[in-house]
Formats: C-alpha cells, sequence, structure tokens
C-alpha cells in the first residue's frame, strides 16, 4: 500500500487545514507543544503533519498488528475483525527514517504504550484508529495532555 494515497484527497484536505489552523496559533505564540497520531497505519497522515511541522516532534502510536480484540457488536462496523489493518512496523520505520524528531510506539495506546507521554504536552492529536473502545480510549489520554487552543482531530469514526 502506498502511504500518501492511503487517504481520500478530501481526507488530506481537512487534516491540513487543521493544521494550518494550530500552525497559526503557534506562530502567533497562543500554542505550544508536540504533536501525536494514534493509529498510523501506514504513516500517510503522519507524513502530512510532518510537512506542516518539520521541526516539531511527532509521537506515533499503533499496534502494526491491527484492529484490538476490543470490537464492540453493534458499535463498530460488523466488517471489523481483531487484526484487521495490520501493517509491517519495518515498512513505516523506513518511511521515517531521515526524520530524527519521529517516535514510533508499537503497542495498545493507552495501555501498552501511553506511559511514553504521559509527561508531554500537545499542540495536536490526531486520532484514527476506527472503533469505539480505542476512540475513546486515546481520547481520554489525550484530551488533558493537550494544551488550551490546541486541537484533537477524530479521523473516520466510526469508520
Amino acid at each position: 500500500m502506498n502511504p500518501e494515497i492511503y487517504q481520500t484527497r478530501d481526507e488530506q484536505d481537512v487534516l491540513k487545514i487543521e493544521l494550518d489552523v494550530v500552525k497559526e496559533q503557534i506562530e502567533k505564540g497562543d500554542l505550544t507543544g508536540d504533536l501525536i497520531e494514534v493509529g498510523v497505519m501506514w504513516g500517510g497522515s503522519a507524513k502530512i503533519i510532518k510537512e506542516v511541522f518539520p521541526d516539531r516532534p511527532l509521537y506515533l502510536f499503533d499496534t502494526f498488528t491491527g484492529l484490538p480484540n476490543t470490537i464492540k457488536d453493534g458499535v463498530d462496523p460488523e466488517h471489523y475483525m481483531e487484526g484487521d489493518m495490520s501493517v509491517d512496523l519495518e515498512r513505516v520505520k523506513r518511511f521515517f527514517k531521515n526524520d530524527k524528531e519521529v517516535f514510533i510506539y508499537p503497542g495498545i495506546f493507552p495501555q501498552e504504550t501511553g506511559k511514553f507521554v504521559e509527561e508531554k504536552r500537545f499542540a495536536f492529536a490526531h486520532i484514527d484508529v476506527d472503533i469505539y473502545q480505542s476512540t475513546r480510549d486515546a481520547m481520554l489520554t489525550l484530551w488533558p495532555l493537550v494544551n488550551i487552543n490546541g486541537s484533537i482531530v477524530v479521523h473516520d469514526y466510526p469508520a
């Protein structure tokens, strides 16, 4: 799969618009903080984030083994199964090999990997985990870590 074309053009445009708002707040001095994405897949949206903020740290979290076993019948899309959307972690690492400000954490967020950012503060958070429980867990964890004037974008839930 080609990370650059995984998202639709409209989805990419929405992300870029929100990032521009965050960038404006940072440039005005009204916002500080790092960047975080939960639900990386192949890294297409993370690449967009880094294009807008090339010098700001970006923390990336994904199981890389696919959806966890927290899919809820009647809440999440019926066609989703545990393990869907697994990707090759090494391929994602290669995608960001030249960027020293990208930090990749494999595992379930926040249960297994949230400790790596519990002392961080964020200007922008992108959540793209597709199922209810993972979206809820990420939102509850990140909400208090996003600075005033910062932004949280939840991508396509429920997918």
